[in-house]
């Protein structure tokens, strides 16, 4: 299975000699980087294309690697996507942690490797695959007003992941 990651990083505004270095560390480790300034199209008037392009190397990549300088709204949306796909996610590069809760406290738990409990049919990265790991878990997933996060009794089409493989 080859090593492939998605760089998050700042774009906009910023020298990509910048980030260059960690691009070149992480292929010397033999990771194939999806490096945004190098590997999309950054010439898109407003953006959708470039958000629909990074989503599909996201959901190709084993995990993304990112660099955040706690600005960028790039960088903000591209670790949106990589959540919602279930990503392992590894910090490069980011804000300081707070005395209480922020973004950056959200995406260092996250970045432990805390496993996803949204439902079995994940295909992401097969060291986190989706599963309900505690009963605890379990239950205050069950007590959600509205039901909106399902739990393990509940019967799921497979259509209910976006990752699950339709044929």
């Amino acid at each position: 299975m080859s090593k492939r990651t998605f760089l998050i990083c700042p774009v906009r505004g910023v020298d990509p000699a910048e980030t260059a270095g960690v691009v070149a560390r992480l292929e010397s480790e033999g990771w194939q980087v999806h490096w945004p300034p190098r590997d999309t199209n950054q010439d898109d008037p407003h953006g959708l294309q470039i958000c629909r392009d990074n989503l599909a190397a996201i959901y190709s990549a084993n995990c993304v690697h990112f660099i955040w300088d706690g600005k960028s709204q790039g960088c903000l949306f591209d670790l949106g996507m990589a959540f919602a796909l279930h990503k392992r996610i590894v910090p490069v590069q980011m804000p300081e942690l707070t005395p209480h809760k922020s973004f950056q406290n959200m995406v260092k738990q996250w970045s432990k490797g805390t496993p996803c409990y949204y439902c079995e049919h994940c295909m992401a990265c097969p060291e986190l695959r989706c599963q309900l790991t505690s009963s605890k878990r379990k239950r205050n997933l069950g007590s959600l007003k509205g039901r909106a996060v399902p739990n393990k009794r509940d019967s799921l089409p497979p259509s209910w992941c976006p990752l699950q493989k339709t044929s």
